[in-house]
């Protein structure tokens, strides 16, 4: 199945921070980004607590970096962009999608230093990329776009952790980056010259966050699976419904000021299902993946076994709406 994973889907993960006080009975693990925000509201507006769970709360440099922990069970639920995923399911098919929860309508770009004015500029250049995530998703969505050499412009490529981008620009390590939301606002209003060459809206791309779970795991721990699925829609409710709350809750968590918060929130649409667009962008990913040499056999991709549907609809089963039949 697989010819090349990435090394991001492969390495072990560390530097997750904890915001929990004890270890608690289902442990969520994410990246530090407001598209990460039904994970934050659910945990730290109770909501996983009224569904009676017990939940602790772990961030770290990326969603993507998060999703690993699945497999040996440091995790009960992760979340992150498809690539990402869909990277980890190849290496253990019991990782799978159980909902979607966001879709990126804005949210990626690219952000050069001040003497890069095209796309075609960052030929020889050094470029920084989180590999394995949805910044490389945009990196080549805007290669495929421009209608650029893959090798030529790969060669720049450098493997950077969201939270390291601002500075490497700054030092001049790299003269651009492919990243997301908050860290490409962050970004240019703290850096003089700094502006976004480009977003992934520009290029026809956009972007779904999955939650993630151990197959194992649902199977063994149904109970549990069950209250945090709800707690999930509690919290995608709330962030729908009141979004001054949910502003101030991730606000806080992620040190984003109101005003940046007030910029963010609108380029996101926020849902709890599984449906067609969730499996056109799987479909989508793997297709980039096959083009790309990185897959192997990718035909016989099972997507039965990438959606964990089954949960979802055992809570809410007008929330699962798949094609009947999915196939590349």
């Amino acid at each position: 199945m697989r010819k090349l994973l990435t090394a991001a889907a492969m390495a072990a993960v560390v530097a997750f921070s904890t915001v929990s006080a004890k270890a608690a009975e289902f442990t969520m693990v994410t990246g530090v980004d407001p598209g990460f925000s039904i994970f934050y509201v659910g945990h730290l507006g109770g909501f996983t607590k009224n569904n009676g769970l017990d939940t602790e709360l772990k961030t770290g440099p990326s969603g993507g970096a998060s999703v690993p922990l699945l497999i040996g069970h440091q995790s009960n639920a992760s979340m992150a962009a498809a690539l990402a995923g869909i990277n980890n399911h190849l290496v253990d098919n019991n990782i799978c999608a159980v909902a979607q929860i966001v879709t990126l309508d804005r949210w990626y770009g690219i952000v050069a230093s001040d003497e890069i004015k095209k796309i075609e500029d960052l030929k020889g250049q050094k470029i920084g990329v989180t590999i394995g995530t949805g910044s490389e998703t945009l990196w080549q969505a805007v290669l495929d776009h421009y209608k650029l050499d893959y090798d030529a412009y790969n060669e720049g490529v450098v493997n950077v952790e969201p939270p390291e981008m601002a500075a490497a620009i700054e030092r001049g390590d790299i003269v651009a980056f492919a990243n997301w939301e908050p860290w490409l606002s962050r970004a240019t209003l703290a850096i003089p010259g700094t502006h976004i060459l480009v977003d992934n809206k520009q290029v026809g791309l956009y972007d779904v966050v999955f939650i993630y779970m151990n197959r194992k795991y649902i199977d063994e721990n149904r109970d549990k699976a069950q209250k945090f699925m709800k707690s999930m829609i509690d919290a995608n409710n709330h962030i729908v419904n009141d979004a001054a709350d949910t502003k101030n809750i991730v606000g806080e968590f992620l040190n984003l000021s109101p005003d940046l918060m007030n910029q963010l929130y609108p380029k996101l649409t926020y849902k709890v299902a599984l449906d067609q667009q969730s499996f056109d962008k799987t479909k989508e990913v793997l297709q980039q993946m096959l083009n790309q040499g990185r897959l192997e056999d990718v035909e016989v991709f099972d997507f039965n076994k990438w959606f964990c549907a089954d949960l979802l609809k055992e809570v809410d089963p007008g929330r699962v709406k798949l094609p009947a039949d999915m196939k590349m």
